[in-house]
């Protein structure tokens, strides 16, 4: 290989740049649910939360207030993304 084989510039196709763009979003996506569920009144450390070990205090609080909102608003903000699509 030469040095000329590394500075080729990489063709995008137009569903390979589809695929990046919607692997990054729901990354981006994901980070923000993750963000929102672990941020409030309560603290909830965020290594407590990835890792899955609550105190019953912290378990109560994502499990009846923060995971049912967060995911009813990603439902909700997806259900107006593809209105606004149609």
């Amino acid at each position: 290989m030469s040095v000329r084989d590394f500075a080729k510039p990489i063709s995008w196709t137009v569903a390979d740049l589809r695929t990046v763009w919607i692997a990054v979003l729901g990354a981006i996506l994901v980070a923000i649910m993750v963000a929102a569920a672990s941020i409030g009144a309560v603290h909830i450390p965020m290594g407590a939360f990835l890792s899955g070990n609550f105190e019953p205090q912290h378990f109560a609080v994502l499990s009846s207030i923060r995971l049912p909102r967060v995911l009813l608003a990603a439902v909700v903000g997806g259900a107006l993304a593809l209105a606004g699509a149609a």
